[in-house]
């Protein structure tokens, strides 16, 4: 009996039957590396993974062990198969089935090469015991294999905090972390988590903090890409570092109320990105402080900030078109992402004079953004004064409001994807509503159009979120 097989009996779930699912004979005159390959194909994305509170046996590597003896063997015998281990501890759920712990071992030693997704729970209250917390005896079991992390996005609670000093000197591999740190605000105190210096490969970071700023320190030279909420005096810290090196930037102020105002004080040099080419900002007036000859792809969050004011869609109207200058001919503005923008007009004069963007993505989550958002979407929709001529792909988000007018939105698409004769490029469209139901006919008239080739997605409630998440980290 395989070692899941024990587990599995142990919490009396249902056999799994195999007799319809076994694989052609032919399966065994494969090379075993294409077979390899193949196998690959079978597991869900990692972004799937991540939301699932228990592992299951039936969409991963595990499976494949148990068709045949010459499947198990060539399974086994590939690393990367095993190197994807997502722990995921959620309220409510069933800890022991988030991965149990035979399960856990047995597949951070077959693989070579890791990318660790860990979530712990604060909520979750250890045991008395810390060999029988779940969460401990999982984060304690990982952090053994730091040597072969490559990737490892984690989320750490007040109780696993201490546990990361165990990370110091093993993390020579590690290419891209993401870290947040999941505690009450009474736990933290002001000395840097000091476990990723040490870290000679480092070249992706990125930092959600939650209560208050998080001090890590982390080499910044050769950062291509980071993510980071925090004061702008630390941005630019780390701006000015990696000035030379970062691709993709992902700059958020916060825990700074004053900050605006703060800026334009001062007299502060302009940095200089060479080789930037995606950037969000939680801010328009963050691209006064920084060059970016070689940016295509823009995403800009607006509301976040106090009274961020119709001024500032204006402002950011009036910075992008410097980006139509002849130097950047051969480097234009290319994707845009737009969230709570207060003042439709300069949004819409943007698309006008912007004429390269091929993907546009528009986020709102208030009625007077719906509102906004609208008056945004009537100008999509095809007419004699063409607006964005070479969108392929548009992305629509609406949080918190049921008001949207969905036959609006089916208007722009259908109006676009049936111009295609007329110069017009939409091939793909997604919708992510946390709250609302489309109507029927609207879907049937986009489904319609799938059968023709368009690429529709709907995203609601929960997967609304992730949708929103994916789109705005490329």
């Amino acid at each position: 009996m395989f070692l899941y097989d024990s587990f599995l009996a142990g919490r009396q779930s249902q056999p799994i039957n195999m007799a319809d699912n076994s694989p052609p004979d032919a399966s065994s005159q494969l090379p075993p590396e294409l077979l390899a390959l193949i196998f690959t194909f079978t597991l869900p994305p990692t972004w799937a993974v991540r939301q699932r509170a228990r592992l299951r046996i039936s969409e991963s590597p595990w499976y494949l062990t148990h068709v045949s003896s010459h499947w198990r063997a060539v399974a086994i015998s590939t690393p990367s198969l095993w190197s994807r281990i997502a722990v995921t501890f959620m309220p409510g759920a069933d800890a022991s089935l988030a991965f149990p712990f035979p399960l856990l071992e047995t597949q951070l030693k077959r693989a070579s090469q890791l990318a660790v997704f860990f979530r712990g729970c604060e909520s979750m209250l250890p045991a008395r015991d810390e060999n029988m917390d779940p969460q401990m005896k999982a984060f304690s079991l990982l952090l053994r294999y730091s040597n072969n992390w490559v990737e490892a996005n984690l989320r750490v609670t007040s109780s696993l905090l201490g546990l990361l000093q165990q990370l110091q000197g093993r993390v020579s591999s590690l290419r891209r972390i993401w870290f947040r740190l999941d505690t009450p605000l009474m736990v933290l105190d002001n000395d840097p988590v000091d476990v990723f210096s040490d870290a000679p490969s480092l070249v992706d970071f990125g930092c959600l903090n939650q209560q208050r700023m998080t001090f890590l320190r982390f080499p910044k030279e050769r950062l291509t890409r980071y993510s980071i909420n925090g004061p702008m005096v630390w941005h630019r810290l780390v701006l000015t570092h990696a000035a030379t090196t970062l691709v993709e930037a992902y700059v958020w102020v916060d825990f700074e109320p004053t900050w605006p105002e703060l800026l334009l004080a001062q007299n502060q040099q302009v940095i200089h990105l060479p080789y930037l080419r995606r950037l969000f900002i939680s801010f328009p007036r963050i691209l006064h402080h920084i060059g970016t000859p070689a940016l295509e792809e823009l995403g800009v969050a607006f509301g976040d900030q106090p009274e961020p004011g119709v001024a500032d869609c204006y402002d950011l109207r009036d910075i992008l078109a410097g980006y139509l200058s002849p130097e950047r001919s051969a480097c234009p503005l290319r994707r845009l992402l737009i969230h709570n923008y207060p003042a439709p007009d300069p949004i819409m004069q943007i698309l006008r004079t912007h004429t390269h963007i091929t993907e546009l993505g528009l986020m709102v989550n208030s009625p007077e953004g719906v509102i906004g958002l609208e008056v945004v979407l009537a100008t999509l929709v095809v007419n004699t004064s063409p607006i964005a001529p070479h969108l392929k792909h548009l992305f629509v988000a609406c949080e918190n409001d049921t008001t949207f007018d969905y036959t609006l939105y089916e208007r722009v698409i259908s109006s676009r994807f049936r111009a295609r004769d007329k110069g017009y490029a939409l091939q793909s469209t997604a919708l992510a509503l946390e709250e609302g139901v489309v109507p029927g006919e609207v879907i049937q008239s986009l489904q319609r159009m799938e059968r023709e080739g368009l690429v529709w997605s709907l995203f609601t409630e929960h997967d609304a979120g992730d949708a929103i998440v994916r789109w705005t980290y490329v």
